[in-house]
């Protein structure tokens, strides 16, 4: 991916040797390739039984998270820390963003 470059060398470098790249797909090209593809597996692939797909695109059989074993949904409200008036530390995110554009999300307890 384009946005994440890596941090050993400065955005400039990357802005200026994406500028000079003769061969370099725009977003707007990218798109127009992936739209063509879709509709052409859409057209191949729709309303076929799952069982004539190709190996690779059959389902998987996962089970059912609830025939394992009770799931308990509603655990979360029973957590003390997410009780109102809880009084101990709590924890916030905050999205830093660095100086060569990258971003990083943070946990805090305050």
């Amino acid at each position: 991916r384009r946005s994440q470059t890596p941090r050993s060398l400065p955005v400039s470098f990357w802005m200026q040797a994406e500028e000079e790249a003769p061969d370099a797909v725009t977003a707007e090209e990218y798109a127009a390739v992936r739209r063509v593809v879709e509709d052409k597996l859409h057209q191949e692939f729709s309303k076929v039984p799952t069982r004539e797909l190709p190996s690779r695109m059959q389902p998987r059989g996962v089970p059912d998270i609830e025939s394992v074993s009770k799931v308990d949904w509603e655990d979360w409200t029973k957590w003390e820390w997410l009780q109102p008036g809880w009084k101990g530390p709590k924890m916030h995110s905050r999205c830093v963003i660095h100086p060569d554009t990258s971003a990083e999300v943070q946990s805090i307890w305050k």
